[in-house]
């Protein structure tokens, strides 16, 4: 990420986007975007079945299309039925798509439980303000879930470009910082070296980017 902002400075990002956007005049400025990004953060599950003998389940969700095409899987969460899964997603489309979640319950042995699917319509219509939102989407056997959408129209600048490459980097970040947290487990020492247990948070790679708004909007 340091060296992401390095480049953009060095670049001059900001200032040849707008010689660019004067050159090309007012038309192309508010030409409607082909595609658009909508960001899916999978946050939380809330009173989910239990699959397991134990009254608990080890949920993971999956998404999908309505054609079955798989665009992400989220971690498992080891016993809870209340799980915060906290992951996201890049979905590029150029019109509306159904977006298909459903949870399992995760077993070392054998198939994977069923605990329920939900589905939500992503049209760039609905979200042509451009502002976040969240779903509270009830599941087809108990329990709901908790997503959040932000829709980004995809633009052929290279602001949007090295915008949409940090918040990549980022993401990536988190879930670093997640998987070894996750694997670590410490009574005495709140933080091992740069990582944060009980936040989840890193002091690695830090930087100051200087879009900070532009590259967070959809994260």
């Amino acid at each position: 990420m340091q060296m992401l902002d390095t480049l953009e400075q060095r670049m001059n990002v900001d200032h040849y986007a707008e010689i660019i956007k004067k050159l090309e005049g007012p038309k192309q400025s508010v030409r409607k975007p082909a595609h658009y990004v909508f960001t899916v953060k999978i946050v939380e599950g809330e009173e989910l079945k239990a699959c397991d003998p134990t009254g608990t389940s080890d949920p993971y969700v999956v998404l999908c299309d309505e054609y079955q095409k798989r665009l992400h899987r989220t971690r498992v969460i080891s016993r809870n039925l209340n799980p915060r899964w906290d992951e996201s997603v890049d979905i590029t489309v150029s019109g509306p798509l159904n977006l298909i979640a459903t949870i399992w319950d995760y077993d070392m042995i054998g198939d994977h439980d069923f605990v329920g699917r939900t589905s939500l319509k992503l049209d760039p219509i609905h979200f042509s303000d451009y502002l976040p939102r969240e779903f509270w989407l009830d599941l087809d056997t108990q329990g709901r879930i908790l997503i959040r959408v932000s829709m980004e129209g995809e633009r052929d600048d290279i602001q949007f470009h090295f915008g949409k490459a940090f918040r990549h980097l980022k993401r990536t970040e988190r879930d670093m910082v997640r998987k070894v947290t996750s694997k670590v487990r410490l009574s005495s020492s709140p933080s091992i070296k740069g990582f944060d247990i009980n936040t989840g948070s890193s002091s690695l790679c830090t930087s100051t980017p200087r879009s900070p708004t532009r590259r967070s909007a959809a994260c």
